[in-house]
């Protein structure tokens, strides 16, 4: 079952600072999911991948509330911009 949109969003702007620590978080918990895997240990995976998920959501969300519009080609252009 998928979460809504809504909470997908981030709540505040994050930082540079706060971004790269969600990168680093992020690289812990897929290395900790990795080792608790290989160690059987599938209900602390349960846990780490819930984390990872939330984290990745925002930082998505963050992505989209930020992304420009890409443009449009000319009416009648070509995909090179050489009209035809």
């Amino acid at each position: 079952m998928s979460q809504p949109a809504a909470q997908a969003q981030p709540k505040r702007i994050l930082t540079t600072v706060e971004i790269q620590q969600m990168l680093e978080e992020n690289a812990k918990l897929i290395s900790a999911i990795v080792e608790n895997q290989n160690m059987g240990r599938l209900d602390q995976c349960l846990e780490y991948q819930k984390r990872l998920q939330e984290n990745l959501m925002s930082l998505a969300a963050l992505a989209d509330s930020q992304a420009q519009p890409q443009q449009q080609p000319a009416a009648g252009g070509a995909p090179g911009g050489q009209p035809q």
